[in-house]
């Protein structure tokens, strides 16, 4: 397709400025389209807009709003952002400009998608050329094995900043079962993928984003933005990888400009050798990894030499993207708090000595403080339970604010973990996926 090789093909002059390339996959109906909508704060774009054609839709930033498409026979035509879906009928690509502030810097483009079996050199090439993946499921199916089929099969191509997109998750009966499928998902696709975010499109939601902060949010808009702008952050820091950089440059123009005769061998086997890398790669960096054992060893030997080390938050969004570029591959605890923006506290209550405590990210005496809150919250809580029920054991809590996300979660043998976020910054889901990542690193070290 055309608009392929125009979003491909970039001259030189323009690497500086090159916005950071954001692709949402996913299945026939998954809801591409929605996600595009929520990041839109609008609903331009119509339901099952890839039913028939299929186009390419792309989203990017200008003063100037506006819908350009081109249909089946080369036709252009334009029209204002939300001046209805006649324009969207019979197109084969799409291209949408919309002056929000928050999609500066991106291209943000919808990759129609059917099977594994019938991927496209232009559907890879694109994906690959790709920063930022955004993999779209259904809530009432998600992470199907045809989804896992294709994301493997797509291998080298596939970016290796990726999110997974959880739409209709409006349509979950309540935020536990909500909180049961994010924790399944994380579970079941973490080595794909680094965020998770619930997508609820109802309409009425989606109309009122556009001039409400709080509606946005409940889209899962705003939550979804923050993931790809923290994403977006580690990539424009990457420092760049000349020999990796011209053999993907090679791969592109194989993909897209050449004759794909000639290049078809090389492009199917080329994700097959590369599926086993992301089992690799954590293996031979654990040696590096920084757990709460290891904080007590340092603190019982030089307690003097930990106090000093203990981190602070970078002051900076660069700063951050630089922390999480360095330890992007296995992460610290610390660093991994370090480069998750919002990141207030996190701190341990040890199991076989509660009434000390040892902060791995934040001030000693806020931490201190918000340990004690959480332990007697912690012994509130099953009190009452106990009395209710006969089941007095709380082992894990989320509490949220307007101004503050507070975590906790009980974890046998080694304590009571605990986390505090800023909520201007973090959403709830952000916080709670974050703090699920964190528990399940410690409970895997220690």
């Amino acid at each position: 397709m055309v608009l392929v090789q125009n979003i491909e093909v970039e001259d030189a002059s323009d690497a500086e400025r090159k916005p950071v390339r954001v692709v949402v996959c996913g299945e026939v109906s998954a809801g591409k389209s929605t996600v595009l909508n929520a990041l839109l704060r609008a609903r331009v774009l119509p339901d099952n807009i890839g039913q028939t054609v299929r186009p390419v839709v792309t989203v990017s930033h200008r003063a100037e709003t506006g819908v350009e498409a081109v249909d089946q026979d080369g036709e252009a035509r334009s029209a204002e952002l939300n001046g209805g879906t006649k324009i969207f009928h019979d197109a084969a690509e799409v291209r949408l400009w919309s002056d929000h502030a928050h999609l500066s810097g991106l291209e943000i483009v919808e990759v129609p998608l059917t099977k594994a079996e019938e991927l496209t050199e232009e559907q890879v090439a694109l994906i690959r050329s790709a920063d930022v993946m955004v993999w779209v499921t259904i809530a009432s199916q998600a992470w199907r094995l045809t989804e896992k089929t294709i994301v493997e099969q797509l291998g080298s191509a596939r970016p290796k900043h990726a999110i997974l997109a959880v739409t209709r998750g409006d349509k979950l009966r309540n935020d536990r079962d909500r909180t049961r499928l994010r924790e399944r998902m994380v579970r079941e696709t973490e080595h794909f993928f680094q965020e998770w975010v619930f997508i609820k499109g109802a309409r009425r939601k989606l109309d009122k984003s556009a001039k409400c902060d709080k509606a946005w949010d409940e889209t899962g808009g705003a939550e979804m933005m923050e993931a790809i702008e923290l994403l977006a952050e580690r990539v424009r820091r990457e420092p760049p990888v000349e020999v990796e950089a011209e053999e993907t440059a090679e791969a592109e123009s194989a993909a897209v400009v050449a004759e794909p005769e000639g290049n078809a061998a090389p492009e199917a086997s080329e994700p097959q050798a590369a599926v086993e890398e992301p089992a690799q790669a954590p293996a031979g960096a654990r040696a590096r990894v920084v757990d709460f054992s290891s904080y007590r060893a340092a603190a019982t030997e030089q307690p003097a030499a930990a106090e000093k080390a203990k981190p602070t938050a970078p002051e900076t969004a660069a700063a951050r993207a630089a922390v999480a570029a360095e330890t992007e591959e296995n992460p610290g605890l610390a660093q991994m708090a370090a480069a998750m923006k919002g990141v207030m506290v996190l701190a341990l209550r040890p199991q076989d000595a509660p009434e000390a405590i040892e902060v791995t990210f934040g001030d000693e005496d806020q931490a201190r403080e918000l340990g004690l809150f959480c332990s007697g919250l912690q012994a509130n809580l099953g009190d009452t339970l106990k009395i209710m029920d006969g089941e007095g054991v709380v082992s894990a809590f989320t509490l949220s604010t307007t101004g503050r996300r507070v975590l906790f979660e009980e974890i046998p043998g080694i304590g009571l973990l605990y986390l505090m976020a800023d909520g201007a910054v973090m959403s709830h889901g952000i916080a709670s996926t974050f703090f699920s990542r964190v528990c399940r690193k410690l409970k895997s070290e220690g």
